[in-house]
């Protein structure tokens, strides 16, 4: 392509080659870690160099010995009727210092990513003429937004941690426990025994929080949205259910605990107004981004994208995965919720962040009350138990204590749902039923249902509402 004919620097290419000849154990691990040893077709322009780079990388991987005669042997096994011994003195007397490797890299890696970048773009406009033979405009948009983040990462070894920095990162956690500070490893929900139980959310993990309609997927979802980002965290989220407006509303009422169900029936006490103003003063200006248009799972992870990139958000949050198209043909909605399924876990992957996907539980974990759900539970699909790093799943508790059933009852707490709203707490129990890197079981929670607020719920809790309602414990 004519295009690409200027956009190189021979000088800088001639440059670095010297001074990785004249000092390759002060110049070679730098231009790898840069460059990698891949492609080294895409780093240099001259054909010449190509060649001998990729004889450098190759003697010095293999810990060869490098000098312009042992170099010029690599490079005749390549070219058998070419001597190069002429031009690698002639790179090797350029190199005025090793030094100066730095700055002739800077120079071979702008000009190497201008030239990437021109392939992408050329490939997506052959595309764009065509759709309908690529899987269409959104697929398209979606390739080309990958293929320009690669165009700015790949070959550069510098991106993946090595197993030395992964080891300093490690020795440091260990420090914290050493002073007595250990701390949870991921990104708290706010929640104490369930950050107990899962060390936080981890970044590359998918998190599926499943539930009945009604039992609070969105409410506990967005209690660790709150959690998050009034804590100084960034949070994309994905409402496929509500609007955004709604969602900020049941935000500022969780956050001073006021009586939704009241402002919605114009029914709001005039005293709760000074605590709504503090909530809205309190949200204003945190880093929760909400996305309430519907789309594909294409789109979320296009939109995903962007908002990493401008918002660098902490965690991604979808409510729920029945509701996110998978586009295209696939034969059954199984299928298609797999499809969702799977590319959730690679935005999971891509992004570096953690993903709380929220779904739906099917109607047969209603048949018995009394047992814990199961995975299967899982409406629609099987691929979300294959893909999800954690699945947790809120239901009714199952009390089978009769005096912590008394003393619930005699605290206002409901035990299930069809106690409606005559209580104005429900006992809700989160169990892990899957969890690749800790344990399972219930996590025990407070549904606070007028302002949509879930708690911890503890011995100390219930003896402490007790006493609210006048009441020992029995």
């Amino acid at each position: 392509m004519k295009e690409l004919e200027t956009l190189h620097s021979l000088e800088a290419e001639k440059g670095l080659l010297g001074c990785c000849i004249a000092d390759p154990a002060a110049a070679m691990s730098l231009v790898i870690d840069r460059l990698g040893t891949d492609t080294p077709e895409k780093s240099f322009y001259d054909y010449r160099h190509k060649l001998i780079f990729n004889s450098l990388c190759k003697m010095y991987t293999d810990g060869d010995a490098i000098d312009v005669r042992t170099l010029n042997i690599e490079l005749k096994k390549a070219e058998p009727n070419t001597d190069f011994i002429e031009y690698l003195v002639e790179l090797e007397e350029a190199a005025v210092t090793a030094g100066l490797a730095e700055y002739y890299l800077r120079e071979v890696w702008e000009q190497m990513q201008r030239r990437q970048t021109i392939r992408v773009c050329n490939g997506i406009i052959a595309e764009l003429k065509t759709p309908e033979d690529h899987g269409g405009i959104s697929q398209i948009v979606d390739r080309a937004e990958v293929a320009l983040l690669d165009a700015n990462l790949k070959n550069r070894g510098g991106e993946n941690p090595s197993l030395d920095e992964h080891l300093r990162e490690f020795a440091e956690e260990m420090d914290n426990y050493k002073y007595g500070e250990g701390r949870i490893t991921g990104i708290s929900t706010g929640f104490k025994y369930l950050d107990k139980m899962t060390g936080g959310l981890h970044p590359t993990e998918m998190v599926v929080l499943a539930g009945r309609p009604g039992m609070g997927k969105t409410s506990i979802g967005m209690n660790i949205v709150e959690h998050v980002a009034m804590n100084g965290g960034s949070v994309g989220v994905f409402s496929l259910e509500m609007s955004s407006l709604e969602l900020v509303k049941r935000l500022i009422f969780s956050r001073c605990r006021a009586d939704y169900q009241k402002y919605r029936t114009g029914f709001l006490e005039k005293s709760n107004l000074p605590a709504i103003s503090q909530a809205v003063a309190e949200l204003s200006g945190k880093g929760i981004h909400i996305d309430d248009s519907n789309g594909t799972i294409t789109d979320i992870r296009a939109k995903a994208r962007r908002m990493k990139a401008m918002h660098d958000i902490d965690l991604i949050v979808i409510d729920y995965v029945q509701l996110v198209d998978g586009e295209g043909k696939y034969g059954s909605r199984e299928n298609e919720v797999a499809k969702v399924s799977m590319g959730i876990k690679q935005l999971a992957k891509e992004l570096n962040v953690p993903v709380l996907a929220l779904a739906q539980m099917n109607r047969e974990s209603e048949r018995n009350p009394g047992s814990a759900p199961k995975m299967a539970d899982l409406r629609e699909t099987g691929q979300l138990e294959q893909d999800a790093d954690a699945i947790m799943m809120l239901h009714d508790t199952n009390i089978r204590d009769d005096k912590v059933a008394e003393e619930m009852e005699a605290a206002g707490i409901g035990a299930n749902a069809k106690d409606g709203w005559d209580k104005a707490v429900l006992r809700r129990d989160l169990y892990i039923t899957k969890q690749r890197n800790g344990p399972v079981g219930d996590c025990h929670f407070l549904f606070h249902k007028s302002s949509m607020t879930f708690s911890d719920f503890t011995p100390d809790v219930l003896e402490l509402m007790l006493m609210e309602k006048g009441k020992l414990r029995i």
